[in-house]
């Protein structure tokens, strides 16, 4: 044996070692493979009821957030999957809870929409509190502020905000609001100043009922895709790259539907997927891949084992959970569901060609709301969801 090849056998043998020391995968089948959970115990006074990923020190990193109450623990990751010692941050009566990076110093920040003391309900106006991270998993204190929805749009003390998403609606590379207004209000766009804080809401689309916001045509803005009025005519208003958007196109693919968007083939442009509604109850899914033009046409059909008949508490996710470049389908609890049984995780591969097979699922009792994170930086995205209780589980992806 050649001084070359020895030292090839020990690199090879040393590989070997590594591999024997690392835990078989618990959950595994047709290429999908994920390890036992790790537990992380939290002195939480109550269920937790969020949880959700970032890099609020800087360090490139996944950190980890959990809501308890009025209070938010942050968990500095190692990048190997584990997590340190919380820290916890007072953040009121939060409705929704956003991590993005608000003033543009490589660090995940904190955006809240909460009730405060004297509007329990947030009728007619909560207040926005923007937490910009210090580093160390420190904030300074919140950025305070109210937007000026105008109530001559709607009823008596109204319209209601009922929610908000971030994006870059003008192209200028800073954060900006969207809110979801509840009918007929339409002061619904705010432009972010870079520093935490937002201009005055102006007028922009009407959001009740509003899916969400993508690049429907390519041509760099983004677009608000909402179900209209009264959730029966799917709609598409184009942005103008300005902040402010189109007069609506209509969506002649369903009617009275419930709708996503996706990525279903991995080519990082939007995707539908739609299914008739009634209630809480939606069936009969189906796949619309974009033609880059605002256009769908119909791909494939989810078969009802995989959506099941009733979706209240569920999303799915479309992500490459083996790291083929094929999107992969995979169930999630939203939230907790406390009816005496296990609650079942379920990935499914994909074939590219819009079928997706059953592969593994993954069965907690309580498992709590969950979400995709890529915590220990091998590609693959990973399992972070709390166990319907006061701990946190992370479950490492070992497709790979």
């Amino acid at each position: 044996m050649t001084a070359s090849e020895s030292m090839r056998f020990q690199v090879q043998c040393l590989a070997c070692a590594i591999a024997a020391m690392l835990p078989p995968p618990a959950y595994a089948s047709g290429g999908i493979s994920f390890q036992e959970p790790r537990v992380f115990s939290l002195d939480a006074s109550d269920r937790l009821s969020l949880v959700f990923s970032g890099d609020w020190n800087g360090d490139g990193r996944i950190d980890l957030a959990a809501k308890d109450g009025q209070r938010l623990w942050i968990l500095e990751g190692d990048g190997a999957g584990n997590f340190g010692k919380p820290m916890e941050l007072p953040v009121g009566n939060a409705v929704q809870i956003a991590a993005v990076d608000l003033n543009g110093d490589g660090r995940t920040d904190l955006l809240v929409y909460r009730c405060t003391d004297d509007e329990p309900t947030c009728r007619p106006f909560g207040e926005f509190a923007a937490f910009l991270s210090e580093g160390d998993l420190h904030f300074a204190p919140p950025i305070r502020f109210r937007p000026r929805v105008s109530t001559a749009q709607g009823p008596p003390g109204g319209p209601y905000i009922l929610g908000f998403v971030v994006a870059d609606l003008n192209r200028d590379g800073v954060p900006d609001l969207l809110l979801t207004l509840n009918p007929p209000g339409r002061d619904s766009v705010l432009l972010g100043r870079g520093d935490g804080t937002f201009a005055d809401p102006v007028p922009g689309p009407y959001t009740f009922n509003l899916v969400g916001l993508a690049d429907f045509n390519a041509d760099g803005i983004q677009d608000v895709l909402t179900l209209g009025f009264y959730a029966d005519a799917p709609q598409i208003y184009y942005g103008r790259g300005d902040g402010s958007f189109d007069n609506p196109a209509g969506i002649d693919i369903c009617s009275g539907c419930w709708m996503q968007i996706i990525d279903a083939d991995s080519d990082g442009m939007p995707d539908l997927l739609a299914g008739d509604a009634s209630w809480y109850w939606v069936g009969n899914m189906r796949i619309f891949r974009g033609d880059l033009q605002g256009g769908f046409l119909l791909w494939s059909s989810l078969p009802d084992s995989i959506v099941g008949d009733d979706r209240q508490g569920f999303k799915l996710v479309f992500a490459d959970l083996n790291g083929d470049k094929i999107s992969d389908l995979f169930r999630l609890r939203t939230w907790f569901v406390d009816d005496g049984s296990d609650n079942v995780a379920g990935a499914y591969i994909g074939d590219g060609a819009g079928l997706f097979s059953p592969s593994v699922e993954i069965v907690l009792p309580y498992l709590g709301q969950a979400a995709l994170a890529d915590v220990n930086g091998d590609g693959l995205p990973d399992i972070v969801a709390t166990d319907g209780g006061r701990k946190l589980l992370v479950i490492i992806n070992t497709s790979k």
